[in-house]
């Protein structure tokens, strides 16, 4: 099987462990080449104390994906929208040499704006690229207009290993959202969604998906 170039874009350090852990890793199974965009580094999630969340993406991804190729910038936390043009090109300058044949992003149906805005900065770079998938992930803000059609399944002990990396952003640990409680209550809900009730699951909405006929 032809292995794929996978690119995973994230507003915040947690953002792509949140809706994709379980994604990521089976790629990395697969031995796709993983890179993986991190646009700020989440000072507002620790209500503006100066710690090293990346340090903590690192961690988790060393887990998820051991040679995935990280790239971590510093826009300003929930404020996105002003450096929209220099997100787009900073993708722009870590894509075109390679180009990914599948791509995943935050959904636009999201309360957080710097969510919003990562999506429609994706979407421009890639609006005239031919990339083959392109794929949006929930997060714990996204809003009941997110309408998944594709479904990750998988079984208890894969599930630990999103658990396992989600534990890794220890500043986090005081927010509801990543309780096991939480993650694994929307892991399951999203897998009945897919009629697979005796496993858990990620949901996701199909942007973009073609396939080349050779």
């Amino acid at each position: 099987m032809k292995s794929n170039k996978v690119l995973f874009i994230g507003s915040h350090p947690d953002d792509i462990d949140l809706g994709c852990a379980i994604c990521l890793h089976d790629h990395y199974l697969q031995g796709d080449k993983i890179k993986t965009i991190v646009l700020t580094k989440g000072e507002k999630g620790n209500n503006g104390i100066p710690i090293n969340r990346i340090t903590e993406q690192s961690e988790s991804l060393e887990i998820l994906a051991p040679e995935a190729e990280n790239h971590f910038f510093d826009f300003p936390d929930t404020m996105l929208q002003n450096s929209m043009n220099q997100i787009i090109d900073e993708i722009r300058i870590i894509i075109m040499s390679d180009i990914p044949d599948i791509v995943y992003i935050p959904s636009n149906q999201d309360f957080h704006q710097d969510h919003v805005v990562t999506y429609n900065c994706a979407m421009a770079v890639f609006n005239k690229i031919d990339v083959q998938k392109i794929i949006c992930y929930e997060t714990p803000s996204t809003m009941p207009g997110f309408m998944p059609n594709y479904f990750k399944i998988c079984d208890l002990n894969k599930f630990k290993l999103k658990i396992k990396a989600l534990k890794c952003h220890e500043s986090q640990m005081d927010k509801q959202y990543i309780t096991y409680e939480s993650i694994y209550s929307i892991a399951k809900m999203r897998a009945a969604q897919a009629r697979h009730h005796k496993e858990v699951a990620e949901a996701f909405e199909i942007i973009r998906f073609s396939e080349q006929i050779l």
